[in-house]
């Protein structure tokens, strides 16, 4: 959709429960691996080429959409009749239930190499207008809280020792050689 500030790509989520999440700053250059092997009995491998701003409802590396520093989007949103639109200042912005506030932000106000922190901000946030300042550096426990809280709610059962090991495999990924 076209507006003022440029072209708008919308999504949802479409949840039958209220959620809590965040949104995170993903660095390029990460050396990424699967958890668990697949069908071959191997694991695959892959370097993050972009960087990335990405939603969440179990925290880091489990993604429901975001988009990468290229401008592509990844999401549960499907219209059959759009198009691509040409290069804008790729900005975002997004509310939610229990955060109605709109916020926004540009992808250009963060720092996507591969030594930045991991940032993130709650989808629950009360802040409004542009909220690039108000992202924290990724926290191992605040993590671990939004795992935990999303698993209970869907009857997820988790052991703490599995919970901690999953966070710990994901917060591990290292910067490419």
């Amino acid at each position: 959709m076209e507006a003022a500030e440029g072209t708008i790509c919308a999504t949802n989520c479409d949840l039958f429960i209220q959620a809590d999440g965040m949104v995170v700053v993903n660095p390029r250059g990460k050396l990424k691996e699967t958890r668990r092997a697949g069908t071959t009995g191997e694991t695959v491998s892959w370097v993050s080429e972009y960087g990335s701003l990405t939603f969440s409802l179990l925290g880091i590396e489990y993604a429901w959409g975001g988009m990468n520093e290229a401008g592509l989007v990844a999401s549960t949103m499907q219209l059959r009749a759009g198009e691509h639109p040409g290069e804008d200042e790729r900005k975002v912005w997004w509310r939610s239930v229990d955060g109605p506030e709109v916020k926004q932000l540009s992808m250009d106000a963060f720092d996507f190499s591969c030594e930045a922190p991991m940032l993130y901000l709650n989808l629950k946030s009360r802040q409004e207008g542009k909220v690039e300042d108000a992202f924290l550096p990724c926290d191992s426990a605040v993590n671990l809280e939004l795992f935990h809280a999303y698993c209970a709610r869907w009857g997820i059962d988790v052991s703490p020792e599995n919970a901690e090991a999953l966070m710990e495999f994901f917060e591990g990924f290292r910067c490419a050689e």
